[in-house]
């Protein structure tokens, strides 16, 4: 990748179906990223871009991306208050997903190369709650350095959690037994020195019968 590697941005005319999804990056016992995705959440989609920057790193840039995955911050409430008055007041509100990226529901998993680009950290909007709502996340996506592996995660969980899953703690709706509905719940994990293609991963994590692109 090196360091002139830049972010490669998707339109929405780019974007196949929306498919909600979560981008999850763990190291150092933090989470550091968890980006919201509206588009293609399925393997072949967001799936197919983390495999993809995951491949197109190794040695020393792994170090580097892991340097700038320190410098990451999340905003808080009061901080993403303040930009969204910024962008209110400044007349950049139709432009404000190419201004800042980082928020915009179009990024999705090239959140990662964004990180990579960015020498003095970067600040994330940080919605791990989404990963307690199975109803309306429909995959998620967790690269844990700690662990060396790439988890994938599927929506639609009717099955409660034990308290090793990942996600047993995270709380996303108020009343889960309203909906039937539990926490993700993991579909396939990879080791990160041995990444699968994408068409394995659609292999391991898909239900034919019943998913569709």
């Amino acid at each position: 990748m090196g360091s002139g590697s830049c972010f490669r941005s998707n339109t929405i005319e780019n974007k196949n179906m929306g498919t909600r999804n979560l981008t999850i990056v763990h190291i150092n016992g933090e989470y550091k990223v968890a980006q919201y995705g509206q588009w293609d959440g399925y393997p072949g989609g967001q799936g197919a871009t983390i495999l993809d920057f995951l491949g197109r790193i190794g040695g020393e840039e792994t170090a580097q991306f892991k340097n700038k995955l320190m410098l990451a911050t999340f905003h808080d409430t009061k901080s993403l208050n303040e930009l969204q008055h910024e962008i209110e007041m400044s007349g950049l509100s139709s432009t404000w997903q190419k201004t800042w990226p980082e928020l915009s529901r179009d990024t999705g998993a090239e959140v990662l190369d964004l990180i990579f680009s960015k020498p003095d950290g970067i600040k994330l909007k940080n919605e791990m709650p989404f990963a307690g709502d199975s109803l309306m996340c429909e995959w998620a996506y967790v690269i844990d350095f700690d662990t060396n592996k790439l988890e994938v995660y599927r929506g639609f969980n009717r099955e409660p959690l034990d308290k090793d899953d990942r996600f047993y703690h995270v709380k996303g709706l108020d009343d889960r037994s309203s909906t039937g509905y539990f926490p993700m719940k993991m579909a396939a994990s990879y080791d990160l020195v041995d990444l699968p293609s994408v068409a394995k991963m659609e292999m391991d994590c898909l239900d034919r019968d019943k998913d569709e692109y």
